[in-house]
């Protein structure tokens, strides 16, 4: 679900405004969404993602269309983040010298802001509604996407937010103000056997955000067979293995735990658990599924990371479609899904 804002430049004598005035007139922080959605900081894209960095929620999208200026809404979200969303229309509409632009393709003025923040806040307050009516059971979870990366929403997380958008606001901004980094899988296809493998990878002496299930969200690739957690250079375990036997871990969300782990940890993680090590061999260069370092970030250098043994294939990117019917990637703003992640 999500509000779509078009600003037309219309003048013919003034300078139209690129991406870059644009992010200078808001003066916001921005990144790009890589194909797990995991903000990379301080990129620019066709589409990016402009957020208060004192108010973390799910970040505002900004594209154009020739010279129109589109901005996407997210719900639900946060009431700062909506009246965000107005603030900004107004800064841009206000450098063209114009009071209307395009709410959902009808017309509207900047003198109607105020009706559409409430109009939004009560989207946002149903969103909620719907969301706990169709999490009622303990094993769904839906996943929404906050503007650093996805988050699993289950019981515990329902309870804490209650309905209230007041209370989705601190949930999103504690939970992406924490010092973590998120780790996202990468796709390799085994030469010797056709099999997908995923693959995580965290370092010691840093929190990572891993998966008790691991998992491609939204699905955009299907039939993965094994996965995988890199535990130092050259070193892997099956994913099963690795996460029942991290005891030094914490909650993050329905689907995620912290986990710090120390050197000495990752080598007796990696000599104890001897059945699930020798799916790799020789190491070969394996690009890692982030392209920006976080707060913390563990990518180890490249000479150092294993790939799959008897695979000479390059890995898969979670955004190509791997056959025909590979499902074609959904636009970041909006998106939100349960348990098998369908769209809403």
């Amino acid at each position: 679900m999500s509000v779509t804002a078009r600003i037309r430049q219309r003048s013919i004598f003034k300078k139209k405004l690129n991406r870059d005035d644009i992010l200078q007139l808001t003066g916001l922080a921005y990144g790009v969404s890589d194909e797990n959605f995991v903000l990379c900081r301080g990129e620019k894209a066709d589409h990016t993602l402009i957020y208060d960095e004192t108010k973390l929620a799910r970040g505002l999208d900004l594209w154009l269309e020739d010279t129109d200026i589109l901005l996407s809404l997210s719900l639900p979200t946060s009431p700062s983040e909506i009246r965000l969303f107005y603030e900004v229309i107004a800064k841009i509409c206000g450098r063209l010298n114009t009071s209307r632009y395009l709410r959902e393709d009808v017309q509207a003025a900047i003198s109607e802001s105020e009706t559409y923040i409430k109009w939004d806040e009560d989207a946002s307050r149903m969103a909620l509604e719907d969301i706990e009516e169709k999490t009622g059971d303990a094993y769904k979870r839906f996943e929404l996407f906050g503007v650093f990366n996805p988050i699993s929403i289950g019981q515990r997380e329902l309870a804490k937010i209650h309905q209230n958008p007041e209370n989705l606001e601190a949930f999103l901004n504690e939970i992406q103000s924490q010092d973590v980094y998120y780790a996202a899988p990468h796709v390799f296809r085994r030469k010797a056997t056709d099999q997908l493998l995923g693959v995580y990878s965290v370092a010691a002496d840093i929190p990572c955000v891993v998966p008790t299930e691991p998992h491609i969200v939204l699905n955009q690739i299907k039939g993965i067979e094994e996965w995988y957690v890199m535990v130092r250079s050259e070193k892997t375990v099956k994913y099963k293995d690795f996460i029942n036997n991290v005891k030094n871990r914490q909650y993050y969300d329905a689907n995620h735990v912290i986990v710090l782990l120390n050197a000495m940890i990752l080598t007796i993680c990696w000599v104890h658990i001897p059945q699930s090590c020798n799916a790799f061999s020789r190491p070969r260069h394996c690009p890692l599924p982030y392209t920006v370092k976080a707060a913390h970030d563990p990518r180890p250098d490249s000479d150092s990371v294993s790939a799959f043994s008897n695979s000479d294939a390059p890995p898969v990117s979670n955004s190509q479609a791997l056959d025909n019917n590979a499902p074609t990637r959904l636009k970041r703003a909006g998106a939100f899904s349960v348990c098998c992640y369908i769209r809403l």
